[in-house]
């Protein structure tokens, strides 16, 4: 599901406004995000939970 279709989904379920259901969408993916640049894990009920998960194909460098 993109964006849009998950803007459109709160919007309709909860009676929102496509504004209001936009900054609630943004809000959580800022928060995924920022937990995530903080290596920290992420849990919100039954919605997910997020962790960061280093690629095995990537080779990282030290200096």
């Amino acid at each position: 599901m993109d964006n849009e279709s998950l803007i459109s989904v709160i919007s309709i379920e909860f009676g929102l406004s496509r504004e209001q259901s936009e900054i609630i969408v943004n809000s959580i993916f800022r928060a995924v995000a920022q937990s995530l640049r903080k290596n920290t894990d992420l849990e919100i009920q039954k919605f997910g939970k997020f962790k960061l998960i280093p690629d095995k194909d990537t080779k990282k460098e030290c200096y």
